[in-house]
């Protein structure tokens, strides 16, 4: 079964995609592993950006499922040359857009299943429901802006990032940093992810709002989420003919930011990121939803993780 849900908002362009052979996650109210199959399906946020020829193994836009080194991409093996012969992470695009998120390919976490895995898949499958409870429900999130919860995992995984600006140019080592995030793949990871149902019509939201979280597991430690840290110091302000972007750094949380994208009257909020721990993360985003708000959710999400079970 492979299911794809893509959280939108960013204008007409903007996508984060999660595509995985999935099954629900378990509620952190209900005994481990007593998650049931999730019934195939397939949802789309109808944006321009989506094409099934921009997807490959993962449907990650446009990323593939080949191996990479656990560095990712180097920053300092482009020399200028090499940069202009490579395709831009940014520009070639009138308007601004974004692609950012998680994706994933791999084997399904639900009990039925355990008996096929190997003995790596069920210590991650137990580690993961493990860390379920750190993935928070909406009901337990400030706010009225989420409402609910579509919870899916997946052990023995392809989990990917994807990050797609257009419309602004970025160059040297903040065009560097981008790829990296857009190119970063780890097979023989675990991910439990909740894309959150939303109302448009709470306070707090602004214009189309989405939400999503998600418990990784890595096979080796590292600091992913360090990376979206590091754009605000590296990328700053970024322009194009007709848009700018801006990343903001959040107080108190080195493995975040807040990206801020402008075109015509037009603006777009994006938080994203969260924290690292050894091998575990935790990995959230949160669209046009207002500043306060986003922080707030995403300072009770990494406090969660923060105070998990290990």
């Amino acid at each position: 079964m492979k299911t794809s849900v893509h959280l939108a908002g960013l204008l007409a362009a903007a996508a984060v995609t999660l595509a995985a052979c999935s099954t629900e996650m378990p509620d952190p109210d209900e005994k481990a592993g007593g998650g049931t199959g999730d019934p195939e399906g397939t949802t789309t946020s109808g944006s321009a950006a989506e094409s099934p020829e921009t997807s490959t193994s993962v449907g990650s836009g446009g990323e593939t499922s080949a191996d990479r080194s656990p560095e990712g991409t180097d920053a300092s093996a482009t020399s200028p040359s090499d940069e202009e012969d490579e395709p831009s992470p940014s520009g070639g695009h009138d308007g601004p857009s974004l692609e950012a998120g998680p994706s994933l390919d791999g084997t399904p976490s639900s009990p039925s299943s355990s008996s096929t895995l190997s003995a790596a898949g069920r210590e991650q499958q137990s580690r993961l429901e493990e860390m379920a409870p750190s993935v928070l429900l909406a009901e337990d999130l400030p706010g009225d802006v989420l409402v609910g919860e579509q919870r899916r995992a997946s052990v023995d995984s392809q989990f990917e990032l994807n990050m797609t600006v257009r419309g602004v140019e970025a160059q040297g080592e903040c065009r560097r940093l981008i790829t990296r995030i857009d190119t970063f793949s780890r097979p023989g990871s675990a991910v439990g992810f909740s894309q959150y149902e939303v109302d448009p019509d709470a306070e707090g939201a602004i214009g189309e709002p989405e939400a999503f979280a998600a418990a990784v597991i890595t096979p080796d430690e590292e600091d992913v989420m360090g990376m979206f840290g590091q754009l605000p110091e590296v990328c700053g302000e970024l322009t194009g003919p007709n848009a700018t972007a801006v990343f903001e750094p959040v107080e108190g949380l080195p493995g975040a930011s807040r990206l801020v994208m402008e075109s015509g009257g037009e603006r777009i909020e994006l938080l994203m990121g969260g924290a690292s721990d050894g091998d575990e993360h935790v990995y959230t985003g949160y669209v046009n939803i207002e500043t306060e708000l986003a922080e707030q959710m995403l300072r009770e999400q990494v406090a969660a993780f923060e105070e998990r079970k290990r």
